[in-house]
């Protein structure tokens, strides 16, 4: 999962944590983490020619300074706090070692 941060908060966070327990979830699970070059398969399987894919910047919080990127982050926010520990209840339930911080 390619989580970047610009001030370098990100790393040795909880949400780090999180994610790398989830990631590992997933792996146990035999359910893989999308990726672009899977996405760009299912496209074109799907009879999409001339896919393109990109990486973009995406804030997880409203601090951009960018009106647009504000906006994208305080989005993202409340999918996080209202959502977040929805996605990995299936696979993480029968691994309990994984989140015992």
């Amino acid at each position: 999962m390619g989580v970047n941060c610009d001030d370098g908060t990100y790393t040795g966070s909880a949400l780090e944590n999180f994610l790398d327990a989830f990631v590992k979830a997933l792996r146990i699970a035999g359910l893989p983490l999308p990726t672009s070059d899977m996405l760009r398969g299912h496209a074109e399987d799907a009879g999409f020619v001339d896919v393109e894919v990109y990486d973009i910047k995406q804030p997880w919080g409203p601090w951009p300074k960018d009106p647009n990127m504000k906006k994208i982050g305080q989005i993202m926010e409340m999918v996080l706090t209202t959502g977040l520990e929805v996605y990995p209840t299936q696979p993480l339930a029968p691994l309990p070692s994984l989140y015992d911080d």
